[in-house]
């Protein structure tokens, strides 16, 4: 069972982060062959400025 975790800068809609989970799970499905029904995911906002990647600071 992968465990996702998707981290973001706060914003988005509920909308957005169903679109934005199932697109992901359904990324895995198809690329990795985990079971449809295999949906183990966390997803945490951020406020702008306190979530930094390397390269884009």
């Amino acid at each position: 069972m992968p465990f996702v975790c998707i981290d973001l800068h706060e914003g988005k809609s509920k909308e957005d982060l169903l679109i934005i989970s199932r697109a992901v799970h359904q990324s895995m499905v198809d690329t990795i062959d985990i079971p449809e029904d295999d949906y183990f995911q966390t997803i945490t906002t951020h406020a702008v400025g306190s979530f930094y990647m390397i390269g884009h600071i």
